[in-house]
């Protein structure tokens, strides 16, 4: 990688030297994105996939350790400028000057930085997208509508899908979909993402429909049931009646008891006679009480009286005696239901589409706030880093100095904006809460028409929007530039 002149003679051009090589290690990792989605679209395997991506993290946390070097300079800078300029004569001042000299470097010159892509404004060279998300036999392309390319980015905590289109005018767009680690996958709820806007509602309509349709289904399959039940249970009197069947029920019963209670009794005859007492020879041999198979029949007789007979609002109905095969033909569409799926989705994200215009001024936006945010959080920590340092040093002047310095902080919000879009409005905030945890990125789709979602706190509540840190962040800004440089924004 090219790098700008090293040229550290003072402060200011310091951390001028550091952003630039920032930018730079920025734009590697653009380039190394570009050559995964060609190698991608290659088919090759995913070790050599993952050796680029290696790289291309490498690129990043370099670009992280360069900023993180300027914010520790400005962190100290007032501390020691004013020490400095206190004490003249304690040290040299020119580097705290922004005329000091500047030293001559080895193999260095003015135009070295400009060398470098993306140290001074120079857009690196973008081939054209590829269809990363092989997305094209599945998008709803509006009329006149093509397809450029696509891509996503996942991070720990969210997914964000999307594919550039031309419009029939000529003019870019880019459909944007934002949601949680499933979102667009085969495990979303809602299928795989098809860059078109939120279907969640159109999905649950249409299955509350089919589930409507299935408890009809299991009504008449209840209804048929029930009116070959009472066929059943009236036998060949068709004039039999609820009444008529559960006084047959209630006299079997009688019956049943009375069989039962007859056996007892000679069971306990019995026993008394095995006890050596004195026992009637009547009770011993008792006339016959019921004919064979009398008692058996009675009882599967009263079970389905007991059992199967139908409640006096189902006997009442006028109940539609059966088609021909009705009955399986009913069974067979149930079965057909319930293989599809009738429990409602929730939606894991929401798609957007956006003039690319729109697109890279909320990128630069998200650059612009995740910079300020990350080095006012590596500030605070190294403040405390040195904090830290001057304790266990045991030195107490310095630290009481050092605590001279120590500023009040809040919670803090870098940007938080909301792009109007087709479909839904993108929305995003850069925050910092806990130094010590870094800076939260949150960003959703919150879709038009929605009484459930309508800001992104209620999105991001439902696991349906994203979070990122911000190397996160870095990688996603870098791809969209990517987005937004290939179709000449």
């Amino acid at each position: 990688m090219p790098v700008p002149v090293c040229d550290v003679a003072t402060i200011a051009r310091t951390r001028a030297f550091f952003e630039a090589l920032a930018r730079g290690c920025d734009s590697d990792v653009e380039q190394i994105e570009v050559a995964l989605a060609h190698l991608a679209e290659l088919e090759l395997d995913e070790q050599t996939l993952d050796g680029f991506q290696s790289a291309q993290e490498d690129a990043a946390r370099a670009a992280a350790r360069c900023r993180s070097t300027v914010a520790v300079l400005d962190a100290r800078q007032a501390l020691l400028e004013d020490a400095v300029n206190a004490t003249p004569d304690a040290a040299k001042t020119d580097f705290y000057q922004e005329g000091g000299v500047s030293p001559t470097t080895a193999g260095g010159g003015p135009d070295q930085a400009a060398a470098h892509p993306g140290v001074q404004g120079v857009a690196p060279t973008r081939p054209p997208l590829g269809d990363k998300l092989k997305i094209a036999r599945r998008i709803q392309l509006d009329d006149g509508e093509t397809l450029i390319g696509s891509g996503k980015y996942s991070g720990e905590d969210g997914t964000v899908r999307w594919a550039l289109v031309r419009r029939p005018d000529g003019s870019p767009a880019l459909r944007l979909g934002v949601g949680d680690g499933t979102f667009g996958t085969d495990e979303d709820q809602c299928g795989p993402w098809n860059g078109g806007p939120d279907e969640t509602e159109a999905i649950n309509a249409e299955r509350r429909a089919l589930s409507e349709e299935y408890d009809r289904a299991e009504d008449r399959l209840a209804e048929i049931e029930a009116a070959n039940t009472i066929a059943e249970l009236r036998g060949d009197d068709p004039t039999v009646t609820l009444t008529d069947l559960v006084a047959e029920r209630d006299r079997i019963r009688v019956r049943l008891d009375e069989i039962l209670e007859h056996d007892r009794a000679l069971g306990r005859a019995r026993e008394r006679e095995r006890a050596g007492e004195a026992v009637d020879p009547a009770e011993l041999n008792p006339p016959r009480y019921c004919e064979p198979g009398e008692f058996d029949r009675l009882l599967n007789r009263w079970k389905r009286l007991q059992y199967d007979l139908p409640s006096a609002d189902v006997w009442d109905k006028e109940l539609r005696p059966p088609q021909p095969g009705e009955a399986d033909a009913l069974n067979q569409r149930c079965d057909e239901l319930e293989a599809i799926g009738l429990n409602e989705v929730c939606a894991s994200g929401f798609t957007t589409r956006l003039g690319l215009p729109a697109v890279e001024q909320a990128r630069q936006d998200l650059a612009g706030a995740v910079d300020r945010a990350e080095a006012k959080c590596q500030a605070i920590n190294a403040w405390w880093d040195e904090h830290d340092r001057l304790e266990d040093a045991g030195d107490p002047d310095a630290l009481a100095a050092h605590k001279a310095t120590e500023r009040e902080w809040e919670y803090e919000v870098f940007t938080d904006a909301r792009v109007p879009g087709e479909w839904g409005d993108l929305a995003y905030r850069v925050e910092l809460d806990d130094p010590s945890c870094g800076v939260d990125i949150l960003l959703g789709v919150v879709p038009h028409g929605s009484t459930t979602f309508t800001d992104l706190d209620e999105v991001s509540g439902a696991e349906a929007g994203c979070r990122l840190k911000a190397p996160e962040a870095r990688k996603l800004i870098s791809a969209l530039g990517q987005v937004t440089g290939s179709a000449g924004v």
